[in-house]
């Protein structure tokens, strides 16, 4: 087997899309990814990240390397501070482990060639499909990026620090996945700001409709549940799913 395929390589579906170079706050407390988490510390190896999106396990995902231990209790939960490694894409899954696991291949030849244009190019065809708005960074501080939105889009949102500096000031790109991006509650909206647009489109009704949304100077992509009803000329507020939001230098 090539030195780029893993068998039995840990894998642990979640909700988010990981990335190379990102730092990823994980709470243990499943018996099965207890024993794989204690597995990856006593022999010093990778696990995967895979996302669990609302259309099922993707094939790609990202390896990951245990930063640090946090926090540990007596009945063995685990608070750990995870990195981001390299890329890989499940080629089969298995089941014969005490925990989820698969044959992988790893991609980071792909990832690691050529500039920082062409790992960003990568990593959106990694992602998918996703919807981009255009901003500015703010400030950065803690592993968070705060970044102001251009055309009067919403407020200053938060981002999950990338793998490359960025200075304030600095013109960036935000890519997040449509699943990511979602109707803002009414609590939500009372407690703090929301993204503020106009839907311009429905593409699709259905379970889940598909919305064309313009924020500011920008249009977006947004799927509505069946519980919710706009026609083109509505005001709607928006709220971004916590580290949703990629970052691309411009």
């Amino acid at each position: 087997m090539s030195d780029r395929r893993n068998r039995d390589f840990p894998l642990f579906p979640l909700g988010i899309v990981a990335l190379p170079g990102e730092l990823i706050p994980l709470h243990i407390f499943e018996e099965r990814y207890k024993t794989m988490m204690n597995e990856c510390l006593e022999e010093e190896k990778e696990f995967g990240i895979v996302w669990l999106s609302d259309d099922g396990l993707r094939e790609n995902g990202c390896a990951c390397a245990i930063d640090r231990v946090l926090e540990r209790t007596e009945d063995g939960r685990m608070n750990l501070l995870t990195r981001g490694t390299r890329p890989f894409r499940v080629l089969e899954r298995q089941g014969h482990l005490a925990y989820p696991a698969g044959v992988i291949e790893f991609l980071e030849d792909r990832f690691q060639s050529g500039s920082i244009e062409v790992q960003t190019q990568f990593v959106r065809d990694f992602l998918g499909k996703s919807v981009t708005l255009s901003g500015r960074v703010r400030g950065v501080a803690n592993g968070t990026v705060a970044v102001e939105l251009a055309g009067g889009a919403g407020p200053v949102i938060d981002c999950v620090a990338p793998g490359f500096e960025l200075s304030s000031g600095r013109e960036v790109e935000i890519s997040v996945r449509p699943e990511a991006v979602r109707v803002a509650e009414t609590h939500e909206r009372n407690a703090g700001p929301t993204l503020e647009g106009v839907v311009e489109a429905v593409l699709y009704q259905g379970e889940r409709s598909e919305c064309e949304v313009r924020l500011g100077g920008e249009q977006i992509l947004v799927y509505v549940t069946a519980d919710r009803a706009f026609s083109p000329g509505d005001r709607i507020a928006l709220a971004l799913a916590p580290g949703a939001a990629r970052l691309w230098p411009k």
